[in-house]
């Protein structure tokens, strides 16, 4: 990925504990704001994933459970820059997201 890209990726796994996102996802987040997923309130998180040892990451994010799942959908970047420059289009790709029927 190029330092100006960012990678998008959802994820449903298993809901058995609330909340969805790890303990990681408040600790590291620099903004909270609320967001609705297919009319499911939730919080999207803006975070500097800055582990020791890694290699740093920056997102935008949202966890949540429905129908006892666990649905994550991240926006991951290089640096700080392409994340808040692509902040509206990840916006716009949650709130476009329907749970599925089943």
């Amino acid at each position: 990925m190029s330092a100006s890209g960012v990678y998008e990726t959802i994820t449903i796994g298993p809901n058995q504990s609330e909340p969805c996102a790890a303990s990681w996802v408040s600790s590291m987040s620099i903004r909270q704001s609320p967001i609705t997923l297919d009319g499911v309130s939730t919080i999207r998180y803006v975070v500097n994933f800055t582990p020791s040892g890694t290699e740093a990451s920056y997102m935008v994010g949202v966890w949540v459970g429905h129908r006892g799942s666990c649905y994550s959908i991240t926006f991951l970047s290089l640096n700080p820059s392409a994340r808040d420059a692509n902040i509206d289009v990840a916006d716009q790709a949650i709130a476009s997201f329907r749970f599925g029927s089943s």
